[in-house]
């Protein structure tokens, strides 16, 4: 399944064509996370990427690499001395220009991811949705970190016509993404389900009893188990207890995607299932999230793409298509960027353990990628 989606370099590529790709983050704060994000990408395989951010993140994140296109569009409260100073009409001028300034770009470019670093910010938080509600039909759409507080927070007080809750949940959901870690996934089953989850130690004995099974499975059939095959599994009966919840937010949720970060990863549209079971860092460093979510916001957008694209040749030659359905193909994405991050960490930690940091992961992204891709291709080079 999970080769129809990756793409074939060919000399008619051209610039661009495997991903434009952007992050929304970035701020005073938090400079790294939109970075990681951003860089992961281009390792990844994407060709072009681009960070909108706040005027305080861009001259840090242009020193850390002139690879990455960086647009200080965004208005912060947080970053002005004395706000006190614009008139209402003042500061509702500003914010509409960030909006428009985003808006611009939004045409060229294939997948945002919106979170990594962004912090918390008032004005922000004014016209995020605005941004968001701005994007066209079945565009990629990834919210992680910060844009999950921001779906949550504006929820609280806006209920279903908040503009995010709108553009994310209601419009498309079958081309957006939510990646929450355990945290951030009992907040959102706070805000949008009844009832409590399964505890977490229950959940955690469950996986560590199916991974030790599996991997037992696996030597018995392989004997050994190679570097470059993914490690991930699709669980058909959706009652299961290690993605029964997360299956359940998926469906409250009108079946958006998500990936639930843990010991296993499980990642859900509400009608089917996937649990990655790669082995990855047992040491949890900062970025490592940020990592996956720019992986999640590339190999979604090539899901959707191999889809879209096989159907305008079936289409052509008057023939229909009977393998995957495109939100398959965007699913398996998905799992593609929770298996390249958790083997690309692990490799990381192998290597650097108790020194470990995201940067060292990153490293390895690229190398594992094309272990993976020549193992289904069987070529050395692409």
């Amino acid at each position: 399944m999970m080769k129809q989606i990756l793409p074939k370099i060919i000399s008619s590529s051209y610039k661009g064509q495997n991903g434009r790709l952007a992050i929304i983050g970035g701020c005073l704060e938090y400079t790294g996370a939109p970075f990681y994000s951003s860089i992961s990408q281009l390792k990844g395989g994407c060709d072009l990427a681009h960070i909108f951010c706040t005027k305080q993140a861009a001259i840090p994140i242009k020193a850390y690499s002139p690879e990455i296109i960086v647009h200080s569009y965004l208005y912060s409260l947080n970053e002005e001395e004395n706000p006190e100073k614009y008139t209402a009409q003042e500061i509702q001028s500003k914010l509409q220009k960030s909006i428009k300034l985003v808006d611009d770009w939004e045409g060229a470019l294939h997948s945002f991811v919106i979170g990594p670093g962004l912090g918390r910010d008032e004005w922000i938080e004014s016209y995020l949705g605005d941004i968001i509600a701005g994007f066209k039909k079945q565009q990629i759409v990834v919210l992680d970190a910060d844009g999950l507080w921001y779906l949550i927070h504006e929820y609280s007080k806006q209920n279903i016509n908040g503009k995010i809750f709108k553009s994310v949940i209601i419009n498309d959901p079958q081309y957006h993404i939510l990646t929450p870690n355990q945290i951030e996934f009992e907040r959102l089953w706070k805000s949008f389900m009844e009832g409590s989850p399964i505890k977490r130690e229950e959940r955690e004995k469950y996986m560590e009893s199916f991974i030790a099974d599996h991997y037992k499975l696996e030597l018995e059939q392989t004997k050994q188990i190679k570097y470059a095959e993914l490690q991930y599994v699709e669980i058909k009966n959706l009652e299961n207890p290690i993605v029964k919840d997360t299956v359940q937010l998926s469906q409250r949720l009108n079946n958006i995607n998500i990936v639930q970060k843990g010991m296993v990863d499980v990642i859900t549209n509400g009608k089917k299932a996937f649990l990655v079971v790669e082995k990855s860092s047992k040491k949890r460093c900062g970025g490592i999230g940020d990592i996956l979510s720019g992986l999640t916001g590339l190999y979604s957008y090539w899901g959707k793409r191999s889809f879209q694209e096989k159907s305008q040749n079936l289409s052509s030659l008057h023939l229909q298509d009977t393998s995957l359905d495109e939100a398959t193909c965007i699913l398996l994405g998905c799992v593609l960027a929770s298996c390249i991050t958790r083997k690309a960490s692990y490799e990381a930690y192998l290597k650097h353990q108790f020194s470990l940091t995201a940067p060292n992961v990153i490293e390895y992204v690229g190398p594992t990628f094309m272990a993976v891709y020549n193992n289904f291709f069987n070529e050395s080079k692409l």
